[in-house]
């Protein structure tokens, strides 16, 4: 409760001749959710009749193939959109330094090449511990004006509050993650309003998955300041 304001925005950038990828990413996900749906019905039906278990297991099979090319479609969108987020990226950093996040290691190479340019470097999951510390203090110092992180990789355990601004060029299924993610900036020490964007295409999966993420994440912010009030 005596952090700094945090503002969430979904920025909504043009498909731009990303219609079809758009529309591949939702049909893999109703086609994940409707294997899901199966799976979840005959799970509950063997319980009653060992001879559905065999159904159960094809379900399981179907359900893993789903999943996987629902995840590619959503990595393929991804991709497409990294010049948006490049875009975005360097207009936003006249305004000061700024944290990225991404997923795929494809999409953070890809955007690191577009901005090798800037005062930049990038925390992986193989970066080593020592130079992540390295490259918190230099961004802490000013030396470095961007840092492009993994998701998982610098979710936790690091301090950024020499930005206060976060962009998300993916999104984590898991609110508790992304909350993690923000607060490397919102955290103690972060002295200004935090700003945090998620760039997502328009009318795609995650812009969907972006809406109902910080629904949730309001909720739980609301729920942890009660708690620290109390």
């Amino acid at each position: 409760t005596q952090l700094p304001s945090k503002t969430r925005q979904v920025i909504a950038l043009p498909p731009n001749g990303s219609s079809s990828l758009i529309d591949a990413e939702w049909q893999a996900f109703r086609d994940h959710e409707e294997i899901k749906a199966e799976l979840k019905e005959a799970v509950q039906l063997a319980g009653t009749d060992e001879s559905v278990q065999e159904r159960v297991e094809q379900l399981k099979t179907h359900y893993k193939v789903a999943f996987s090319e629902m995840a590619q479609a959503r990595k393929t969108v991804a991709i497409a959109k990294v010049p948006h987020v490049v875009e975005h990226t360097r207009n936003a950093l006249e305004q000061g330094s700024i944290v990225l996040f991404a997923h795929h290691l494809e999409v953070i190479r890809r955007i690191v090449d577009e901005l090798k340019d800037l005062p930049t470097d990038l925390i992986i999951g193989d970066t080593p511990v020592s130079r992540r510390q390295e490259i918190v203090q230099e961004f802490q110092s000013g030396k470095l004006k961007l840092i492009i992180a993994g998701l998982r990789a610098a979710a936790e355990g690091i301090t950024l509050t020499a930005s206060s601004h976060v962009i998300f060029a993916e999104l984590d299924w898991t609110p508790a993650r992304m909350s993690q993610a923000e607060d490397r900036v919102h955290r103690i020490g972060q002295e200004k309003p935090v700003l945090i964007q998620h760039l997502v295409m328009d009318a795609s999966l995650d812009a969907n998955i972006a809406d109902k993420l910080i629904e949730k994440q309001i909720i739980a912010d609301r729920a942890l300041n009660v708690a620290q009030a109390a």
